[in-house]
């Protein structure tokens, strides 16, 4: 049987400069792990301590790899804007 696992890395962008690399793993996320790093990443974001988050899932296809959210499009690979009004 193979292993259940999630694999993703954190990282975190300030002006186009990597803040820090986290790499996680789940066998399976619950209990709010995934609410509560977005959470940590929309304090930091709103406190001024990042301005751009990326999650690469490191065993998905490399062109759905990677989440990114941010004010920044410096480093982003593909940067899409979004209308939020």
């Amino acid at each position: 049987m193979t292993n259940p696992a999630i694999r993703m890395i954190e990282r975190g962008y300030l002006r186009g400069v990597l803040v820090f690399e986290k790499p996680v793993r789940w066998v399976q996320p619950g209990g709010g792990a995934l609410a509560e790093i977005g959470k940590r990443h929309a304090q930091a974001v709103a406190a001024g301590e990042l301005d751009m988050v990326e999650l690469e899932f490191p065993d998905c296809p490399v062109n759905d790899r990677f989440f990114r959210i941010g004010t920044n499009p410096v480093g982003m690979r593909e940067p899409i804007g979004i209308d939020l009004w």
